[in-house]
């Protein structure tokens, strides 16, 4: 009837249930800086991607993944435009939906926009937000 001793949580399983408590479906790298030194992050991140339960879609920007009903494979559980929409509003950057995307959304065109376009301006902004062959695309103005 000893007592239980509970091991310290490793970097991994700190990670793993902060994802699985972060909010969103978009996990920033900078959200998870408390939780060890950066090559302890890194290296969490990394093996949350290979288990499947992130997706990376930029430079510190990942994704909250699921399998693929046709792959099998890890993939988001929303649309590039949802998460870079959530990725930018958590960057603090000021966007709009690029032009295409407000005649369609306005009912001034039937042309269905097949770009994900996003309008940052006056910022500038080269940040590459990619699932698969799709990737954001920026139009300022």
């Amino acid at each position: 009837m000893g007592e239980q001793h509970r091991r310290p949580a490793t970097t991994r399983e700190q990670l793993r249930r902060s994802v699985a408590v972060c909010p969103g479906e978009v996990v920033l790298r900078r959200d998870l800086r408390t939780l060890g030194s950066t090559s302890q992050v890194s290296r969490g991140l990394r093996q949350l991607v290979e288990d499947g339960k992130l997706v990376r879609i930029g430079v510190g920007v990942y994704a909250k993944a699921t399998p693929s009903r046709l792959s099998g494979q890890p993939a988001p559980r929303q649309t590039l435009e949802v998460l870079a929409a959530e990725t930018f509003a958590r960057l603090g950057i000021a966007w709009q939906q690029g032009k295409a995307q407000r005649l369609y959304n306005a009912g001034l065109t039937t042309q269905v926009p097949w770009r994900t376009t996003f309008d940052t301006s006056p910022r500038r902004i080269t940040r590459r937000l990619q699932v698969g062959k799709g990737v954001v695309e920026y139009e300022r103005g």
